[in-house]
Formats: C-alpha cells, sequence, structure tokens
C-alpha cells in the first residue's frame, strides 16, 4: 500500500506543477497542454486496472510473495557504456538467467503475463499474424530512435521502466521537464528514504512475479544505466546482488548520451532542447561515474566486476567467459551457440549514431578536469592535442 500511497501524492502534485505552474516554465519546458489532458485522465485509469490485478494476484497466486530473489545480476554504467550490448548477449543465456522484455514491463500484473502469453500461443497457432502486425507497427513508431537505441515489444529491456507504474521513473522527466523525476537519477542521496522504501518494495515486488511467472530457479539479470544512482537501495534490497559495472571514456559517453537525450526528447516533445538540457544532462553523468565505483570497491570480487567498454567490444567473448567464472555460473553448450552467434553479430555492426563533442556546450578540458581521477582509474585518452 505505501507504493499506492506514493503514487496519489506524486500525481497530485504533478496535476498541480503541469496546470497550476504552467506560467513559471519557459515555453519550450511546458508540457504539452493535449498530452497532459490525456495523461491525467488515461495514467490513473490504466493503473487503476493494473493495481487492481497486482492486487487480484495476491489471491490468484499467493505463492507469488514468498519467490526469494536469490544473487540477482545488475549490469550498471553511465548510458552509452555498452550496457544494452552485454544484457542482451546474457539475456540469451536463457537456461541460467531471466530478465524483462518490454511488454513484461507495459503489464506488470502476473494475471496480465498469464493472460497475454495464452493470446500469444494461439496467435502462433494460426499463423503469427497479431505479432507480425505489432512488429511492424513499432518498427515504425520507434524508427527515429532505432539508430541509437532499438527498442521492441519482445526484447529485453530496462527494468526500471517498471517504475514509471509508480511515477518513479526518470524516463517521466521527457514528458514532464517541471515534474523533478531527474531527482530519481541520483537516487540514493536525493529521494526521501521513506520513499526510497516505498518505490523499491514495488520494485522488488514485481520481480517476485516476474521470476514466478518465468517457472524456475533461473537468476535474474537487470540493466539499468540510471541505477548507478540507486548502488546503495540494491544493496539494501538485496544483500546478496552482484553487480557489474560497465564503464567508457567519458569524452565518448557525454556527447553519446546528450545525443540521445535530444533525439528522444525531439521525438516525444517535438522541441530542441538548449546548453540549460545539456547542463542537467552533464551532471548526471558525472554522478554516474563518480557515485558508484567507491561502493562497489567495498564489495567482495564474487559479488562485483568492473569492465571497460573497449574490452567488451574487442573482446566481448572473454569478457563473458569472465563474468561467467567470477560470478560462478556455468556455461552449457546451448548458451556456447548463442554466444558464439551473437560475437560474430557484434564483430558485423557498425554504430550509425555519430556525434562529435564541439556539437555540444560540454567541452573536453571541461570534462577532463572534472573527471580527471576516472580518466586516471581506467586509463582513458585524454585526447590532448599536441
Amino acid at each position: 500500500m505505501s507504493a499506492v500511497l506514493f503514487t496519489t501524492r506524486a500525481l497530485g502534485r504533478l496535476f498541480y506543477l503541469s496546470f497550476f505552474k504552467r506560467q513559471d516554465l519557459r515555453i519550450q519546458d511546458r508540457p504539452r497542454l493535449p498530452f497532459c489532458v490525456k495523461f491525467f485522465v488515461l495514467f490513473p485509469l490504466v493503473e487503476l486496472f493494473n493495481w487492481l490485478c497486482l492486487m487480484l494476484d495476491e489471491l490468484v497466486f499467493p505463492g507469488c510473495r514468498r519467490i526469494p530473489i536469490r544473487q540477482p545480476i545488475f549490469v550498471i554504467g553511465p548510458p552509452r557504456s555498452g550496457t544494452t550490448i552485454l544484457h542482451r548477449v546474457m539475456a540469451r543465456d536463457e537456461e541460467h538467467l531471466f530478465c524483462f522484455r518490454t511488454w513484461e514491463i507495459a503489464f506488470p500484473s502476473l494475471l496480465q503475463k498469464r493472460a497475454l502469453s495464452v493470446v500469444g500461443r494461439l496467435d502462433r497457432l494460426t499463423g503469427g499474424h497479431l505479432r507480425a502486425s505489432l512488429l511492424r507497427r513499432e518498427a515504425e513508431r520507434f524508427r527515429p530512435l532505432h539508430h541509437i537505441h532499438e527498442i521492441g515489444l519482445f526484447l529485453p529491456e530496462e527494468d526500471d521502466k517498471l517504475l514509471a507504474h509508480v511515477l518513479a521513473s526518470m524516463d517521466l522527466a521527457y514528458f514532464f521537464p517541471n515534474g523533478d523525476f531527474r531527482r530519481m537519477a541520483q537516487f540514493d542521496v536525493a529521494v526521501d528514504p521513506r520513499d526510497r522504501r516505498s518505490i523499491m518494495s514495488f520494485y522488488r515486488r514485481c520481480l517476485q512475479r516476474q521470476a514466478y511467472f518465468k517457472q524456475g530457479s533461473r537468476t535474474f539479470l537487470s540493466k539499468n544505466p540510471i541505477f548507478s544512482g540507486k548502488v546503495a537501495a540494491l544493496l539494501e534490497q538485496f544483500p546478496d546482488c552482484r553487480i557489474i559495472y560497465l564503464v567508457r571514456n567519458p569524452l565518448d559517453v557525454v556527447p553519446s548520451a546528450i545525443s540521445l537525450v535530444r533525439a528522444i526528447v525531439r521525438a516525444v516533445r517535438g522541441v530542441e532542447l538548449d546548453a540549460d538540457y545539456d547542463e542537467q544532462a552533464y551532471e548526471i553523468l558525472r554522478f554516474f561515474y563518480t557515485y558508484p565505483p567507491d561502493l562497489l570497491a567495498a564489495l567482495p570480487e564474487d559479488r562485483c566486476m568492473l569492465l571497460k567498454y573497449d574490452d567488451l567490444i574487442g573482446q566481448p567473448d572473454q569478457v563473458i567467459r569472465k563474468i561467467y567464472a567470477q560470478f560462478g555460473l556455468a556455461l552449457t553448450p546451448e548458451f556456447e551457440e548463442r554466444l558464439a552467434q551473437e560475437v560474430a553479430k557484434m564483430k558485423r555492426h557498425e554504430t550509425r549514431h555519430e556525434y562529435a563533442l564541439d556539437r555540444f556546450s560540454i567541452k573536453r578540458d571541461r570534462i577532463v578536469a572534472d573527471l580527471r581521477p576516472i580518466f586516471e582509474r581506467f586509463g582513458f585518452d585524454t585526447r590532448e592535442v599536441g
């Protein structure tokens, strides 16, 4: 119930900011009024249905609440550091690991998942026309973002998006820049302890439902760059969790991440961001570089790995095998075969997301000065001229 109370308070505050504080915002920062009207009509209705289904789960699947989440693996790190690549390769190990796919995030209840699974089986038996239609529509809808981040209903996705159901996902900042959702990026230090407990309790219950739905003793695999600001909360909620922290040269990450933010805002709000937003994005990135390493250093070797993006891209097979050896996971023949396929695919892949640091207001000298310890710790090239 604490998550319901948190969501109710958050919705009331967002309503007040969206309709009664609009004039305090710059025009380009104001959420579109028609969108706000639709959101505040549809969101309560959809989430009321979701909460009804979640409550029915307790009656229909009483054993769900007792499902343990043992030694989950969380892949974190600054965005654009290879977390998606690693996550989707490891997600192919369906014998040992399970994760969330996008449709499973959109429908958090076990009842919903079971019902839609039946629909999926019927669709496969009748030729798969529904799935084909959904794939065509999502390809068209998300085409502007696919060169940056591939999105799909049936693809593994960042499970932080579960928190949109309780208005605690930073993704909502793209739609409501006035909603103070950016504080979710610095969750451990910027969110009230009571709210942190409510949010993380909801998240854990979602994981238990997913584990019950997947039916087995597999290990949960999560990938969320935004969880780089949630390390302490993860360790508190899942004391035996394992964490993989991926890190990439900030001179590559900063322009790539800012470009991604601009592309998403352009797609969802139809506006171009200015230097103020570059600054906000950069401050979050700095936190993701400076906050997690010291906390992770206190963990034993069998529970934490710090990996460089260049190693993952250059030697993906060796990196995956190192992860499995260090975390005590077995490589099955089936996954060995899939791993070889994924490695071959990675070697053929060339990014189509081009970016240059001089296009943005955050310059090389500032990044190097702010993150000098990171450059030194990981041996990143500062790209000095001359």
